[in-house]
């Protein structure tokens, strides 16, 4: 269960045809949802409560609060996102070719991709009626857009949809500067517990490996040149001598032991939303 504080508008990146997306959510494996999806025709899908926590947002931040599944609202626009070619023949990547509804823009906020499709005046309203609804019943909660809270790795929605007033066709002004892919795929990603326990396995390996090095170093410059620490090397010497296979397994066993902790925090991740949504998957 989730306190909603904030609307994520997002686009489908799939194909048009009424019901596809809902179909794909209900039933993809990698459990992508929104709470609402809106078709072209303005149909309203509520695909969740509101107060439930839906895996729409993945890896995000919103002015410094990580991880907008926990707080926040999706909204997804069908739309097929990015398109490639020109205004008079434009293409999604899953192969569908559109002719009618193309223009072109380029946004800062939109990485190199100029070519979209419209969404329709029915969307856009149903749009408004929907964020209205949301904030008649969780108060005045900002809305933004997937490419804000997950800057430079997500471009939707559309360029043009401005947050402040849905339905224009003003250029957005996000809620927060949009910066390199930095703050999602590093600071988070450094944040978490994967990423900690994966760097405490490599200082795990890696100390040991330092550490028998500086035996051997110790062992050559000290037993040789200084005779003053001999009896202490002949000390390690015979420990390392009683302990160090104990000591090799010892590790591998930590080593074991972090990896198996990564592979369930991946797990328990995963379903908690704390991964990158599959909204470019084929939802054929």
């Amino acid at each position: 269960m989730i306190n909603p504080e904030l609307i994520i508008v997002h686009d489908t990146a799939g194909r048009l045809t009424k019901g596809n997306t809902v179909g794909y959510l209900k039933k993809n494996k990698r459990k992508v949802s929104y709470h609402v999806v809106i078709e072209r025709d303005g149909t309203i899908v509520q695909m969740a409560p509101f107060n439930r926590r839906c895996h729409h947002a993945g890896r995000s931040d919103y002015k410094g609060r990580k991880w907008c599944n926990g707080f926040s609202i999706g909204i997804a626009m069908v739309n097929p996102g990015a398109l490639t070619g020109t205004v008079e023949r434009a293409k999604a990547y899953f192969g569908e070719v559109y002719t009618e509804g193309v223009f072109e823009r380029r946004s800062p906020y939109h990485g190199t991709s100029h070519l979209w499709l419209k969404y329709t005046d029915a969307q856009l309203e149903a749009l408004d009626r929907v964020v209205t609804e949301i904030r008649s019943a969780y108060g005045e909660i900002p809305v933004t857009g997937h490419y804000v809270v997950s800057p430079g790795r997500k471009f939707d929605p559309l360029p043009g949809l401005s947050f402040a007033s849905l339905g224009s066709v003003d250029e957005p002004e996000p809620d927060q500067p949009i910066t390199p892919p930095e703050p999602a795929d590093k600071v988070l990603a450094k944040s978490s517990r994967k990423y900690r326990a994966n760097a405490g396995l490599k200082n795990v390996l890696g100390g040991s490996a330092a550490a028998g090095i500086g035996l051997e170093v110790v062992k050559v410059g000290g037993l040789e040149n200084i005779q003053a620490i001999k009896s202490y090397m002949d000390a390690v010497s015979g420990f390392v001598t009683a302990y160090g296979v104990p000591m090799v397994i010892g590790a591998l066993l930590v080593g074991w032991a972090i990896t198996e902790a990564i592979q369930h925090w991946s797990k328990e991740d995963y379903e908690e939303g704390r991964y990158e949504p599959s909204a470019e998957a084929d939802a054929s």
